[in-house]
């Protein structure tokens, strides 16, 4: 079973996120029931430091999360077992929710795992369109300049996107 080191890639992906600081292990403080194959969670650093929520789905050898950060943050990343992507590498991608328009979307590979990509941007209302349609939506299709895609099932997300913004309004959310 590839579940176990694809959410391990993936947690150490998240927890590299500057907002989370230096030196200080990250650690759950507050986990919403599952849904499903999806988990939600806060995640902070030291005793006081601050914290994240992290939406994510992993399957068998492969994995998507959706963290919001302190500063409104957010990056959206996808793994798959049988990616080999070049380090340094980015391209323009496409996330499609069912049969809606697709997001064109800036991905970069990770610095530490040669079958992991980020999207990070600004949790705006562009964002909350995105995450408003994962939860509505049954399929995520990401798709490859090179033709090549692969599709993450969305069930249980709209349950799951609910409790992420729980977690950001708790945890998260920058005073006005």
């Amino acid at each position: 079973m590839r579940g176990l080191p694809v959410m391990a890639g993936l947690i150490a992906v998240l927890g590299s996120l500057p907002a989370l600081g230096q030196g200080a292990a990250p650690h759950t403080i507050w986990e919403a029931p599952k849904v499903g194959r999806w988990t939600v969670k806060a995640i902070g650093s030291g005793f006081s430091g601050p914290a994240q929520c992290l939406m994510s789905n992993i399957g068998e050898g492969s994995g998507v999360a959706y963290a919001i950060s302190p500063g409104d943050v957010q990056r959206l990343v996808l793994q798959n077992s049988q990616w080999r992507i070049p380090a340094g590498a980015s391209a323009a991608i496409q996330l499609q929710v069912d049969r809606r328009g697709a997001w064109e979307v800036m991905a970069r590979r990770s610095p530490t795992a040669s079958d992991t990509v980020f999207i990070d941007a600004r949790f705006d209302a562009e964002a909350r369109r995105l995450l408003e349609q994962m939860r509505s939506g049954g399929w995520l299709r990401i798709a490859f300049p090179s033709g090549d895609s692969y599709r993450v099932s969305l069930e249980g997300s709209k349950q799951a996107g609910g409790h992420l913004l729980e977690c950001y309004r708790r945890f998260v959310r920058t005073a006005p």
